[in-house]
């Protein structure tokens, strides 16, 4: 049970407003400019009210009402009773997601809406031996009608344009109805919802990709069936035929060579692997040798490494030799090629000297 006590604005914005037991009529007061009643603020009363039952702030008229008129640092505070718990609450534009509930005298603090909607929903339903209950704000729906949903559906009790799903909870509630059942009936629905829009979006990107209608699959299914049992019938008839055992005896050699290839193509292209590995100048470590040798064997490492280094020592030798070797080869053929010249070079000054 809601009773709401009183109305009031901190700072002082605009008069204070109790309310007292029974029925409370809220009637627009006409002044000397006009006769009329309309646009004098009875309907922001209410949504004074229902911004301090927790209203969504976007949903509410407030957010439409200019700084200049009603300062957003305002706090719209509203004293009233939920059950037998004396509740005043305040909340400001600004602060709209942040109120402060004061709960029998003990203040207490929220960081989100939804936490205070939660909190008034367990004090509202604490007594409710029903497992399933409405929440605080779906209650409040039908209670305090939105102006602008045209009053034509019990239901439908918010603003037409919001295009909010009607919700029976809160009804089926107060006529004494279990909503357990309404309950699973929304989450089937809403699953059925979920995987309408899925097969949708499957059906639309088959068709992007394909560039094919779902509409068309069945004919094309079917034309594939019937390709297939024509080529069934034509391999019964193909079986039947004296050449087919043995075209299929030839088949079967054709694969047995083919493993054979495929096998010999595996074993020469590992021995080609490792040829590769032993063509260019292959780098030894001396010290990689000598370290693995001596984890075979305690100190056969060492002998290897020794024979090693004499080994390397003697082709570091040849080498010298070589290349000294290939030094005297040249200024040898130079001295024998000049010791042949000079005779020849003699003999051709004497001729000359002659022919004088």
């Amino acid at each position: 049970m809601i009773k709401i006590n009183k109305l009031y604005s901190e700072p002082f914005s605009f008069e204070p407003i109790e309310f007292k037991k029974g029925i409370n009529l809220i009637l627009g007061e006409k002044d000397e400019s006009s006769n009329k009643t309309n646009g004098v603020g009875k309907s922001l009363l209410v949504e004074f009210i229902n911004f301090g039952l927790m209203k969504d702030y976007n949903r509410s008229r407030l957010s439409k009402i200019p700084n200049t008129v009603f300062s957003d640092r305002t706090y719209v505070c509203l004293d009233f009773f939920i059950n037998k718990n004396h509740i005043i609450a305040k909340r400001s534009i600004s602060e709209e997601n942040t109120p402060t509930l004061f709960i029998n005298g003990v203040k207490k603090n929220f960081t989100s809406i939804d936490d205070v909607n939660h909190f008034l929903t367990l004090l509202m339903f604490h007594n409710n031996k029903s497992k399933l209950h409405p929440s605080f704000r779906s209650m409040l729906g039908p209670l305090i009608r939105d102006e602008r949903s045209e009053f034509k559906s019990i239901i439908d009790c918010y603003d037409t344009k919001s295009r909010i799903p009607p919700d029976f909870a809160p009804h089926l509630f107060l006529f004494g109805i279990s909503i357990e059942l309404y309950k699973k009936i929304k989450e089937i629905n809403k699953s059925i919802s979920e995987l309408s829009i899925a097969k949708r979006k499957i059906k639309d990107d088959i068709e992007s990709i394909s560039g094919k209608k779902i509409a068309n699959a069945r004919a094309e299914v079917n034309d594939l069936d019937h390709q297939v049992k024509i080529i069934k019938e034509e391999m019964e008839l193909l079986e039947g035929d004296k050449t087919f055992d043995f075209v299929r005896d030839e088949i079967v050699l054709y694969e047995d060579s083919l493993d054979n290839l495929r096998n010999k193509k595996a074993i020469l292209k590992s021995e080609f692997n490792k040829i590769q590995a032993l063509i260019g100048d292959n780098y030894i470590d001396e010290n990689e040798v000598i370290e693995l040798y001596n984890k075979l064997k305690s100190g056969l490492g060492d002998n290897i490494g020794k024979e090693l280094k004499d080994v390397l020592g003697f082709k570091k030798k040849l080498m010298t030799f070589n290349v000294f070797l290939s030094t005297h080869v040249k200024t040898l053929s130079y001295l024998i090629l000049r010791r042949l010249k000079r005779p020849y070079l003699k003999y051709q000054l004497n001729l000359v000297q002659k022919l004088q």
